[in-house]
């Protein structure tokens, strides 16, 4: 802190003539002018802190104003919000009437429950704070604490577990669905094309779609593990003795270096993901053709043998469900392999009229919409099963709640009926008459 005793100058341009004055002070009663000899100051070190001078004036801040593309971008991830929320309730329920013993018997719905379960847990993990760091990454994330640590090493910061974890699993989950669709359309497919192959129709059994379930389960969970363990170097590091926190608020913590390489993703993995991406964007297009053939011989034989028995829905509804997942998975998919270098993004993004050429905003909005998508995609799936299966509708019937309000409904009707007797008994004669 300067005085008013002319250290203001000492502090300000470090001239050694001021030692002279600075024992005696000065009152300002009034306006004066105080002449100073010339002084040579010399250029201030960059290096010194004391001599580093911040001219704020200078310093031009940014004034931006939301643009349309903000605009919609917020809108759609505002909306995304409460648009979850229902996914979430919807499959909830979806899947308090997929658990029924009419339904769990059957492989297929064994597939369903498995899908309804991830989407669950998926679109549940989007709504922690730390979800903004993993929602809407497809490789995973390095999640640190924000918090610090005192007792961390320079070069070092602590792992997040509790936030890393969640991360996993809502990757994991993400991509169980998709690979659960896939496979149950292909087992389908497979069971209608050959009907009389012992191998094929023991694998749509309940007990082999669990099985099947679980082991891409471990695969996925592998999967992402070893690619965050390339991206993560785990180290074992002695105690730091320099520590001031007291013994008993002391802990062991998991970190990692502090570099840049943790966040990058290196050409090997984007190599292995685009090859999943363009297996899944060849497969989904077979899957619907070979399901929409099967549905024409399935049709055509059933018209030559004139079978009057109630017809199977259950390929037909699968057929739905894959067009479904295929329009909300194929979108980024296909963005994804047209972002390989930028090389098709300016036109092929203005051509569909979105907006200028913002490579960046333009990505983030398709990457909001993508995820909008997915979430009525996971909607649908219980509207598809009630228009399309019978089985589904009867076990919606059976459920204990449908049963009390069928027999409410009832009740009231028949109450009604009852009052209006009551209340015109001349008019009830002359119908029996």
């Amino acid at each position: 802190m300067c005085f008013i005793n002319l250290r203001f100058f000492e502090c300000a341009l470090n001239a050694p003539f001021l030692k002279s004055f600075q024992s005696r002070t000065y009152n300002f009663s009034g306006p004066m002018l105080i002449p100073l000899p010339p002084v040579n100051v010399s250029t201030a070190n960059p290096n010194d802190y004391y001599g580093f001078v911040y001219n704020e004036y200078e310093y031009d801040f940014p004034t931006e104003t939301p643009t349309l593309k903000h605009n919609i971008q917020y809108g759609i991830l505002d909306s995304n919000v409460f648009i979850g929320i229902l996914a979430i309730i919807l499959c909830l329920v979806h899947l308090m009437i997929l658990l029924r013993k009419s339904l769990r018997t059957s492989g297929v719905y064994v597939f369903m429950i498995a899908i309804c379960v991830s989407d669950i847990l998926n679109f549940s993990l989007a709504y922690p704070k730390d979800a903004i760091y993993y929602k809407h990454s497809w490789f995973p994330v390095p999640i640190h604490n924000n918090n610090g640590d005192e007792c961390v090493k320079y070069g070092w910061i602590e792992v997040d577990l509790v936030a890393q974890a969640m991360e996993l699993a809502h990757n994991v989950t993400r991509r169980l669905s998709i690979w659960l669709a896939m496979v149950m359309a292909s087992l389908r497919t497979l069971a209608v094309a050959f009907p009389m192959n012992n191998q094929i129709q023991k694998l749509v059994k309940p007990g082999k779609a669990v099985s099947m379930a679980i082991i891409l389960l471990i695969v996925l969970i592998s999967y992402d593990m070893l690619l965050l363990k390339s991206r993560m170097s785990f180290y074992w590091l002695p105690d730091d003795t320099r520590c001031i926190l007291k013994p008993r608020l002391q802990r062991y913590v998991l970190v990692m270096p502090a570099n840049d390489d943790a966040y990058s993703i290196s050409e090997d993995q984007k190599s292995v993901e685009k090859i999943f991406r363009v297996f899944q964007i060849i497969l989904y297009p077979l899957l619907t053709i070979s399901l929409v053939i099967q549905l024409r011989i399935i049709k055509k034989k059933r018209k030559s043998m004139r079978q009057n028995e109630k017809s199977d829905n259950t390929t037909l509804l699968i057929l739905v469900m894959t067009i479904t997942f295929m329009f909300s998975e194929g979108l980024i998919v296909v963005f994804s392999l047209l972002d390989i270098k930028g090389k098709f993004r300016h036109d092929i993004l203005d051509r569909l009229y979105i907006f200028e050429k913002d490579e960046m905003q333009n990505m983030r909005i398709l990457v909001a919409v993508c995820y909008t998508l997915r979430l009525f995609n996971s909607m649908s799936h219980i509207l598809v099963c009630v228009l399309m299966s019978s089985q589904y509708r009867d076990t919606v019937k059976s459920l204990v709640l449908w049963k009390t309000i069928s027999r409410f409904l009832k009740d009231r009707i028949l109450k009604g009926k009852a009052i209006s007797d009551t209340m015109y008994p001349a008019s009830v004669a002359e119908k029996l008459h």
